[in-house]
């Protein structure tokens, strides 16, 4: 008899070999829409996926955009603001997952150099999208440290925030923060006392949305992830999935309802939230 976390191994490999139509010439995924670098950060994480994360960054002006440079800018036609702490926290996955401490300290030192102001945006109501948050800057400070970099202490002790109010995409992006986090500065000796927090904030949001699999995950909870990501008709195990069995290309950033539902329009999915939260349950990353 084949076990479940079996099953879920070779759907994972099925998946590799298919996302890769989905790639641009660099590996990006979602190059359409203005989030690619936080989705092909986080893809890119994996072992077995090639992405040159760096086609998205501007050696001139030492800023990161939300897609590589060859495409049209989505500032400011398409977005409010060149880049938002969404796509860089995908960066800080990339960066750690491929060993780029020199990533980790770029943004470090861009944050000091434009006094923490890390892309242009339309209005001062879009500031907040442009302002490196002192938790994320502790991320990347944390990233560096372990890599072989300065300790600086002071820059990484702000822990990752995990509200029990969020919802949707911003309670999806408060998990992977805290959940790499955990990755990082997990050591031999145990855990940080803030992980306890993470965890239970973990337990929650799998509570909350039980159709999740990264929160499933996250919560450790792996019997219930990969019952989730065998489910044919989420992520078929033969082919990608599309917009008829589900609205969202992420479901992993959605509350269960409408995004999780079927349309009458066809659009290829890439699998990539599929190949993200298996691969933690594999315990590729």
């Amino acid at each position: 008899m084949i076990l479940p976390i079996e099953k879920l191994a070779g759907k994972y490999d099925v998946y590799l070999n298919l996302i890769k139509k989905k790639q641009d010439k660099s590996g990006f995924i979602l190059t359409e829409k203005c989030d690619s670098l936080l989705f092909s950060g986080l893809i890119g994480s994996l072992p077995e996926l090639d992405v040159d994360i760096t086609e998205a960054y501007n050696r001139s002006t030492r800023l990161w955009k939300r897609r590589p440079l060859y495409y049209e800018p989505c500032y400011p036609n398409h977005s409010k603001s060149t880049i938002s702490r969404d796509m860089l926290l995908g960066l800080a996955w990339y960066s750690w997952f491929n060993k780029r401490k020199d990533i980790a300290d770029n943004i470090i030192k861009t944050t000091f150099e434009h006094w923490g102001i890390v892309g242009k945006q339309k209005s001062l109501e879009g500031l907040s999208r442009v302002i490196m948050s002192p938790t994320l800057l502790s991320t990347f400070a944390w990233i560096s440290y372990k890599l072989g970099g300065p300790s600086r202490p002071l820059l990484r002790f702000p822990p990752a925030i995990v509200g029990y109010k969020l919802e949707g995409y911003r309670a999806h992006l408060a998990v992977l923060h805290a959940l790499l986090r955990i990755k990082i500065q997990k050591v031999d000796t145990g855990l940080p006392i803030m992980h306890n927090f993470y965890y239970k904030a973990f337990d929650y949001h799998q509570k909350r949305q039980p159709q999740n699999p990264l929160y499933a995950a996250a919560s450790c909870n792996n019997a219930l992830a990969i019952d989730i990501l065998l489910d044919e008709t989420l992520w078929p195990s033969d082919r990608l999935p599309t917009t008829l069995d589900r609205k969202s290309s992420w479901l992993l950033q959605k509350d269960y309802g409408d995004s999780w539902k079927p349309e009458k329009s066809w659009v290829e999915h890439t699998g990539g939230d599929f190949l993200f939260a298996a691969a933690l349950v594999l315990n590729k990353i």
